[in-house]
């Protein structure tokens, strides 16, 4: 094991996936030096609507260090999924699928777990130029630039991630959509969330996820280059909710771009919005983006204590990367449809009895896990050519 702090981990962006990839990194390695540079002044909740599965915050090693019923607003069975000319699938099961949860009281938890192992976080420090072993810092309040030195630098740094820059490759016509989110109030099934496709969501979708009967994160996604705040007020003048009490929450960037073609180069890794590790079909990071934060960590230990390769972070990410791969794949198929078409094959969907196939076997992390029960619904066999298409998006 390299001894004394002459190892030095920088991550750049203290949101959560940032501060768990830190607070893990040391705590595996306590004689490491880890350090968290934000741009923020503090700790800052992203424009994120909580909404996030049971069976993956469960998976996390985070699960046992964090009492995520304290953090839960609402528990959630499942959707509907309204096409853009009224289709209606409503997927509802017995268990609760999802939880809507506090974001800010859980970076803030994850926060504290970080500090509490010894690691260091600068607020007020945006990084600037990335170096072969230092970062450029300029420092908030002043007009001054410091090089923090490191050893392996980790950009957590989100969408237009700097780190991710610093890497000679470049994503070829990497794809986001731009969100608007509401708080409101309203009449609301606490125990689903909905979801709206049509012409007034160009590329992608609106939302609505109760965090009571009463209140709900009402939200729109839309491609680049569009003005959400336009689309969700389109949305609201052609949908049948009624709302009161709305107040704007927050708008931000989603990558929904298909999986990097590296997430390391040399003794830089990615992790979270910054390697695009997002499902394309929802805009849901947290769960994949802590999953990287975990194997980022997990590698740099080996590499640490068992002098392994880093360059094995490739390898260990494979899992997570062919699921998204599959998201991608997933959401690229169903915006090759006109909205009649669309609307269409949901309502063939539903006739072959999807809703219940989802049922009982719906993934909304891992959709290759759904694969192996269609053989137990000989009515999907109709739409072999559909699969075939899908599978040969690249």
């Amino acid at each position: 094991m390299i001894k004394g702090l002459e190892t030095k981990v920088v991550i750049v962006g203290g949101g959560p996936t940032g501060l768990y990839c830190a607070y893990l990194i040391k705590r595996f390695n306590p004689r490491v030096l880890v350090t968290v540079l934000e741009s923020k002044t503090e700790n800052q909740s992203s424009c994120c609507s909580g909404h996030v599965s049971i069976k993956g915050i469960n998976e996390l090693m985070l699960a046992p260090f964090i009492d995520i019923d304290k953090l839960t607003k609402n528990r959630v069975r499942g959707a509907y999924i309204f096409g853009p000319n009224g289709t209606l699938l409503q997927v509802r099961t017995k268990q609760f699928q999802t939880l809507v949860i506090d974001r800010q009281g859980f970076d803030k938890e994850i926060e504290k777990l970080a500090k509490n192992v010894g690691v260091e976080i600068l607020y007020g420090h945006s990084v600037v130029g990335v170096d072969e072993d230092y970062v450029i810092v300029s420092v908030s309040g002043g007009d001054r630039h410091i090089n923090i030195d490191y050893n392996y630098l980790i950009g957590a740094d989100g969408p237009n991630s700097i780190v991710r820059e610093s890497f000679p490759e470049k994503q070829d016509n990497p794809d986001f959509v731009s969100t608007y989110q509401l708080i409101a109030n309203g009449d609301f099934k606490k125990d689903m969330v909905s979801m709206y496709f049509g012409e007034f969501a160009n590329g992608f979708f609106a939302w609505v996820i109760p965090e009571s009967a009463t209140t709900a994160k009402v939200g729109i996604g839309t491609r680049l280059g569009n003005n959400p705040q336009k689309a969700m007020e389109l949305f609201l003048q052609v949908s049948e909710l009624k709302l009161s009490n709305t107040s704007f929450l927050c708008s931000g960037l989603i990558p929904i771009s298909k999986p990097l073609d590296s997430y390391i180069y040399k003794n830089r890794l990615l992790v979270g919005d910054a390697g695009y590790f997002v499902k394309a079909t929802s805009g849901g990071g947290l769960i994949f983006g802590l999953k990287s934060a975990e194997i980022a960590a997990t590698t740099l230990t080996d590499r640490f204590k068992k002098f392994k390769n880093i360059n094995n972070y490739s390898k260990n990410l494979k899992r997570s990367i062919s699921e998204l791969r599959l998201h991608y794949k997933i959401r690229k198929y169903i915006y090759s449809k006109t909205p009649y078409e669309f609307d269409e094959l949901l309502k063939n969907l539903k006739d072959a009895g999807i809703e219940d196939f989802l049922n009982n076997f719906g993934n909304m992390d891992y959709p290759s896990k759904m694969a192996p029960p269609l053989v137990f619904y000989p009515k999907f066999l109709k739409f072999y050519k559909e699969i075939l298409n899908l599978i040969k998006i690249d």
